[in-house]
């Protein structure tokens, strides 16, 4: 379970983000918004079919005007902030979005990405399994981000907990990360694709695949402003017509996928770009994205917040626009083929 100390910087975060939400409540929905930012939590390959949607117009296509993909690297609890201020009113973000949730704020689950954890631990060679990094110390990048979580989780199954036997070091981003493992500051890292290609052809060791656990885990989905939804409702079922669809052109067109991964990640490596865009590919399959109500569990299970035995699942969870979007003929004209979703 998580430490004390992290417990304390969560609830200082997301209490700020309470009284923020306050503050902007009065400014958000009174008038239908046309061009909104969409956030995202970290430039990573999961990110992909927002990325697609964007460059390939379909959020034009679909009717929403979009000024930007804003970025916080390495940061979920800003993301989360973003959806509760309405800086971004719809978000790409991990299990921050629960424990902002929990206390007070207005945010919901809409749509997924990944339901489970696609990270991995990489680690000097000559920690020759998971239980020898007990002492040791890993890399992540931001306190209360999905890759400090992951990392937490994932030494949980081999008897470890992060913070008591394996110390941790926040270092912003994925290069810093692998930056301190080649000068022997950390121990190990947990890094995502394609910085897991970087990190192997430096002759670093995968020691924990977290994606081959298949925890059961929001490792990205879509979040929204639940006032936006509330006061814009054409806006989401929009934007959520055109992620199914990069979706789709994700999964067919591998070579759009690749370029809005090498834009966005400002990789140009074409095999750094490959392994990136496979590593991802088995979570961009659902053809309407709900997300599993086993991995919001898993956010809970896990959660710094004593209140989080008390929620269920599906009180962090809106599927009524992707419900409303199934149940039109969309989806059986984009593919074609009038298969069931």
């Amino acid at each position: 379970m998580f430490t004390d100390r992290y417990k304390r910087s969560a609830g200082i975060i997301f209490f700020a983000m309470i009284w923020v939400a306050i503050a902007a409540e009065a400014a958000r929905g009174q008038a239908k918004q046309e061009d909104i930012a969409i956030g995202y939590a970290s430039p990573s390959g999961v990110m992909t079919p927002l990325y697609v949607a964007q460059e390939q117009g379909l959020f034009k296509k679909h009717g929403l005007g979009v000024k930007e993909l804003l970025l916080l690297r390495g940061t979920g609890p800003a993301a989360a902030q973003m959806l509760v201020a309405g800086t971004a009113p719809i978000a790409a973000l991990g299990g921050a979005l629960v424990e902002g949730a929990i206390r007070g704020a207005g945010i919901a689950y809409i749509a997924s990405t990944s339901n489970h954890l696609i990270f991995s631990i990489y680690s000097r060679s000559e920690i020759a399994r998971a239980e020898d990094l007990k002492g040791k110390t890993v890399a992540v990048d931001a306190k209360g981000g999905s890759i400090e979580l992951a990392t937490i989780i994932a030494l949980k199954q081999f008897g470890l907990t992060l913070g008591k036997d394996v110390s941790s070091v926040y270092l912003g981003g994925p290069v810093p990360q692998l930056g301190a493992l080649e000068k022997g500051i950390v121990d190990a890292t947990t890094l995502s694709a394609p910085t897991t290609l970087r990190a192997r052809k430096m002759g670093y060791k995968e020691l924990i695949n977290i994606g081959a656990l298949k925890l059961s885990y929001v490792h990205t989905a879509i979040g929204v402003n639940r006032a936006f939804a509330k006061n814009n409702p054409e806006s989401v079922e929009a934007f959520l017509k055109a992620y199914i669809e990069a979706m789709k052109m994700t999964r067919e067109q591998p070579d759009v996928g690749m370029k809005a991964i090498a834009k966005y990640t400002q990789i140009a490596d074409p095999e750094a770009l490959k392994a990136a865009y496979e590593t991802f590919l088995p979570a961009f399959q659902q053809r309407v994205p709900y997300v599993s109500r086993d991995s919001v569990q898993g956010v809970l299970n896990f959660s710094s917040s004593a209140e989080a035995n008390a929620q269920r699942a599906d009180d962090f969870i809106d599927h009524s626009f992707l419900k409303k979007i199934e149940a039109s003929s969309f989806v059986n004209k984009l593919y074609g083929d009038g298969k069931p979703q």
